[in-house]
């Protein structure tokens, strides 16, 4: 990978060539002391800095070193990603804090600059959103003024990627903060949509959707024309049922609705693979629970 020698100590690896002080650990404590060493900013050959390898690590210490002697936490590597795009895919969100008060320390950052986009559009509030079930990384993110509603190149907030990856933590986070839930993306999903049809889907992060302040329940505007009942008969499962049942006793979307195939929610459900292959084998349940999913109002 052509690393530099600091490289090779934040990822312990063996430090390359010959020199005569390789075998002397190179530690962040004392790295001021060292005069041999390169520029914080060398690159590998996918143009990744040491800072953004320590803080994929989630290593506070040396993200703090680094950037004390200058390092640039906005230079990106091959894909566009930067130091903060990798420090929320650590175990800890000890690197991103030290990434996230240096960059409050410098006079001339602006929290536009947390919404650096790599080369998908994905900003590093997208990455916590997909890769964290703990919502310490999103919550540090929003607290520093990141976009909450920045869309990627295919049109999908945070919160849609919360909801695709099954996060429920990091989406109750977006959802306090006001995310947009509304939002389509290019193929006219919004994260409900996403987290019901992205099976198996998660029921808290269904329920939390569909239970957020402003969450347009209104029938889908594409070309199916469906309710979220409808999504739910075309991946059913009784946990999202649950889920769904106080929309449905507050009347906030109509059994009766028919999409523009003129089916209702229940004649999807009767058609789909998942319920005749139940019914083959005399598996009732599915087909009870949305029933009673569809009769909660009455």
């Amino acid at each position: 990978m052509h690393f530099s020698r600091i490289h090779c100590e934040i990822l312990g690896l063996p430090v390359p060539g010959d020199s005569s002080n390789r075998d002397i650990p190179l530690f962040p404590a004392n790295l001021d002391q060292d005069q041999d060493t390169p520029h914080v900013d060398s690159l590998d050959r996918t143009s990744r800095t040491p800072l953004s390898w320590a803080a994929q690590r989630g290593d506070g210490e040396w993200c703090t070193k680094l950037l004390e002697r200058g390092a640039n936490m906005f230079l990106v590597d091959t894909e566009g990603n930067s130091a903060l795009h990798y420090s929320v895919q650590a175990r800890g969100p000890h690197a991103l804090r030290a990434l996230l008060r240096h960059f409050h320390a410098v006079e001339s950052y602006r929290p536009s600059n947390l919404n650096i986009s790599n080369n998908g559009g994905w900003t590093p509030l997208h990455h916590a959103a997909y890769y964290q079930d703990d919502p310490a990384f999103v919550t540090l993110l929003i607290s520093s003024r990141a976009n909450i509603n920045a869309v990627t190149k295919v049109g999908k907030t945070p919160a849609m990627m919360a909801a695709l990856c099954k996060r429920p933590r990091s989406l109750r986070v977006l959802i306090e903060h006001h995310a947009n839930l509304n939002v389509t993306d290019k193929n006219g999903w919004n994260a409900l949509k996403l987290a019901i049809l992205n099976s198996p889907a998660d029921a808290v992060c269904v329920g939390l959707l569909v239970g957020a302040s402003g969450v347009d329940l209104s029938p889908d505007q594409g070309e199916d024309g469906e309710t979220v009942l409808h999504f739910v008969a075309r991946k059913p499962a009784v946990d999202i049922f649950d889920a769904l049942k106080e929309v449905v006793r507050r009347k906030l979307v109509d059994p009766s609705e028919r999409n523009r195939e003129g089916l209702t929610a229940m004649e999807v459900l009767e058609r789909s693979e998942r319920v005749l292959a139940a019914k083959r084998i005399g598996d009732e349940r599915l087909v009870e629970g949305f029933r009673e999913l569809i009769n909660v109002s009455l």
